[in-house]
């Protein structure tokens, strides 16, 4: 089944908001090495309000990708050029399917005139922007 990545939409909030939620549950467990204090933190901020919020900020460009019409990744990249987020579901991960959304959000910072792109890793993602051509600094 292939692919699609697109700009999200607040329709796309409720669905984001579980991708972002299954991620840090499901695949962060580096991260969060089942600490439920740890995982309560994270996920605190998770809800769907919000994800709709950070989806209609004018400050943000965020995006999904979406296969056989299921949300399956959520993006965000604030106008800065700082990604903030990118999450995907386990079904999904080395399909390909996260450097389609990294490269979105990158082509949305050119878009803005932004020559650099930078974010913060989770301990999960590092070695996933390190084949992408992120390094530390």
């Amino acid at each position: 089944m292939s692919i699609g990545v697109r700009p999200a939409s607040e329709a796309d909030a409720v669905a984001a908001c579980d991708v972002l939620r299954r991620s840090i549950r499901e695949l962060c467990l580096a991260d969060h090495g089942h600490d439920e204090q740890v995982l309560s933190a994270w996920l605190a901020n998770k809800t769907p309000e919000n994800v709709r919020a950070w989806i209609s900020s004018p400050s943000c460009f965020s995006v999904v990708a979406v296969e056989a019409s299921e949300v399956r990744l959520f993006g965000l990249i604030q106008h800065d050029g700082e990604i903030q987020m990118c999450y995907l579901v386990p079904e999904v991960q080395y399909r390909g399917a996260g450097k389609l959304m990294l490269r979105a959000l990158e082509e949305q910072a050119a878009r803005w005139g932004r020559k650099r792109v930078y974010l913060t890793s989770s301990v999960t993602a590092k070695r996933f922007y390190e084949r992408n051509g992120y390094v530390q600094s």
